[in-house]
């Protein structure tokens, strides 16, 4: 009788143990206020269902972590955050009167996440940031609980694609550069200018000669372009900083040099000559001076 209950124990505690193992912890998620919309009366109530519709995203994201043989320990922290861009008066009328809860205000919602883990070593990189470039104007607090969750959930799916992006092979990288909605391209080409990669050129190049760009966008194509130094991209860059504001002028002097070859040595030595602002000038020759410096001249 003692062997079977021994031998029943030792089972149990086995079975547990497997299954903790197995069971990952469910994502922690922290909710900040910066604008006080969850101080307001009607948006009491509200903040548990924010933290709800939020948490029920959140299920799926285990996929990304290392397995559990991996680090049993690992589980997402992700901090959504509410912001405020702009406070104005009340506008909004019911019944030809303000409600008392009314407010104009712009709201930006960012979301945070990281990985909660023991061993670091399995992770490059361990904290995402998404900020929703669309921030929204709630005028009547009472009236836009749908619109937030609405904004909830599409920051939190812009982080799940961040995240699916940074795990991603580079072959799936380049992929997501042709076919990713176009305001998701914008993550894609920060990533592809972290891992360099030369196969994606034509199709930056391509985007950089597109007219009405946003300047985010175009700083970071240049910054891609420049990262991986294919002297493929040294003519677009120039024809981008001619025609272009010449806030990238010193952010393109600098990247062909990095880049180097004649074109670049020539385009830098015109500046060098014949700008005419002085600064550019010195920029330019500090940028020729030490491209032919690394070349050897």
């Amino acid at each position: 009788m003692f062997r079977l209950r021994t031998s029943f124990l030792i089972f149990t505690t086995a079975a547990t143990l497997v299954a903790c193992t197995q069971n990952r912890q469910s994502p922690e998620l922290l909710v900040t206020d910066d604008v006080g919309i969850f101080r307001s009366e009607v948006w009491k109530t509200e903040r548990n269902t924010v933290e709800k519709t939020a948490k029920e995203t959140l299920q799926d994201w285990t996929q990304f972590l290392p397995t559990t043989a991996e680090d049993p320990k690992a589980t997402w922290q992700v901090i959504l955050n509410f912001e405020e861009a702009l406070e104005g008066e009340a506008i909004a009328e019911s019944n030809g009167k303000a409600p008392k809860d009314a407010v104009a205000r712009r709201v930006t919602i960012s979301a945070r996440a990281r990985v909660v883990t023991n061993q670091p070593h399995l992770w490059k990189e361990r904290e995402f940031r998404v900020r929703r470039a669309k921030a929204r104007n709630f005028r009547v607090l009472t009236s836009n609980q749908e619109s937030v969750l609405s904004e909830v959930k599409a920051v939190l799916d812009l982080l799940e694609f961040h995240i699916k992006l940074r795990k991603a092979s580079s072959t799936e990288v380049i992929k997501a550069l042709e076919s990713s909605p176009r305001d998701r391209r914008l993550h894609v080409v920060s990533e592809v200018r972290k891992r360099k990669l030369k196969e994606t050129v034509p199709s930056l190049i391509k985007w950089l000669q597109e007219d009405g760009l946003h300047p985010e966008v175009e700083i970071e194509l240049i910054g891609a372009l420049i990262a991986i130094r294919d002297k493929r991209a040294v003519k677009p860059l120039i024809d981008s900083a001619q025609r272009r504001h010449e806030i990238y002028l010193t952010q393109i002097i600098f990247g062909i040099a990095e880049i180097g070859g004649k074109q670049a040595e020539a385009y830098l030595f015109t500046l060098k000559a014949g700008h005419p602002k002085p600064e550019i000038r010195k920029h330019a020759a500090d940028a020729l001076s030490e491209m032919l410096r690394r070349r050897g001249n």
